[in-house]
């Protein structure tokens, strides 16, 4: 069998859309099987291999206290200047960065042993899956995507950094975008990496009058709903969006993520809505009447009633 590469990327020029890297390296799967050792229940045995446990012990100490921001305030609370409070923040990151580097480097040598073996030729399948699918259609599906979304300026390249394990339980967040191949297979990866890259696209473009997040912002505002509503709102058409874009171009037969994850159902409580596949695709069916149409039929149909709505 041929030894797995440490480091491998492989890139989708740019064309009419910005050029799209695909990749993965060991250092950073150490480090993500790290951070979601990390974020289990304390009381969980964590591992049975004692470099992991060690590494994790490490970064918990520096990690677990954090809150919002709070481990960095060490070192920056007594600041007389500004100047002063800023050089104190950065020390401090520099404190956890090192912790976290230092982990990673201590329990690389277990993880090549141990986890390698089965994560490295499932990085290297969903890599090769991944620019098979990708590589005839990534403008289109992109050209598509920022339409959908309403956006027209794009960033001058897109990463998408492919790990075994996320740290994140959803499997995938977008900076930087990360998407686990052990959650997401096939199209359904190439779902994630359109909806991670939705992210990207939105944050880019957030200050375009056109865009849909923009819209909906407007429009909870207007109604004067919470802006975590809009943001919510955003999500489900996304996902909707980037499933029925998948199904579009690659046949009727694929099942987009949020149907097959029932995510319609728990939208539907979060919300306190009919967030159903067919809700959502009536209103994606009419998505060329434009952003703040659309905005306004989310709102009307689905954003209702939510939780989010209450304060």
């Amino acid at each position: 069998m041929n030894a797995i590469p440490d480091r491998d990327v492989v890139v989708l020029g740019a064309g009419a859309t910005p050029a799209l890297s695909l990749g993965y390296s060991l250092p950073f799967s150490v480090y993500q099987h790290l951070m979601h050792l990390v974020r289990q229940p304390l009381q969980q045995d964590v591992d049975v291999t004692t470099a992991f446990a060690v590494a994790v012990a490490r970064i918990r100490a520096v990690y677990l206290p954090i809150g919002p921001f709070n481990a960095l305030e060490f070192g920056a609370a007594g600041a007389a200047t500004s100047a002063d409070l800023g050089a104190g923040l950065r020390a401090r990151a520099a404190v956890i960065a090192d912790a976290i580097g230092t982990a990673t480097a201590e329990a690389e040598g277990a993880y090549r042993a141990e986890r390698w073996p089965e994560h490295g030729p499932m990085l290297v399948e969903a890599l090769e899956r991944a620019h098979a699918l990708l590589a005839p259609h990534k403008d289109e599906l992109l050209t598509r995507l920022a339409s959908a979304l309403g956006v027209e300026a794009q960033t001058e390249s897109y990463e998408v950094h492919l790990v075994p394990v996320c740290h994140e339980p959803t499997g995938g967040y977008s900076h930087p975008t990360v998407v686990s191949v052990a959650v997401f297979q096939g199209l359904h990866l190439v779902e994630a990496i359109l909806h991670e890259l939705a992210h990207v696209m939105m944050q880019a473009g957030r200050e375009e009058p056109g865009a849909l997040a923009a819209a909906l912002g407007a429009a909870c505002r207007r109604r004067k709903r919470p802006a975590r509503l809009a943001l919510e709102l955003l999500h489900v058409f996304v996902f909707h969006a980037t499933g029925e874009i998948v199904r579009e171009r690659y046949g009727a037969e694929h099942v987009p993520h949020a149907q097959a994850r029932g995510l319609y159902a728990r939208a539907s409580a979060l919300l306190r809505a009919e967030v159903s596949e067919h809700v959502i695709g009536e209103i994606w069916a009419q998505r060329q009447e434009g952003p703040e149409v659309i905005a306004e039929r989310l709102l009307d149909r689905v954003g209702g009633h939510g939780r989010t709505g209450a304060g």
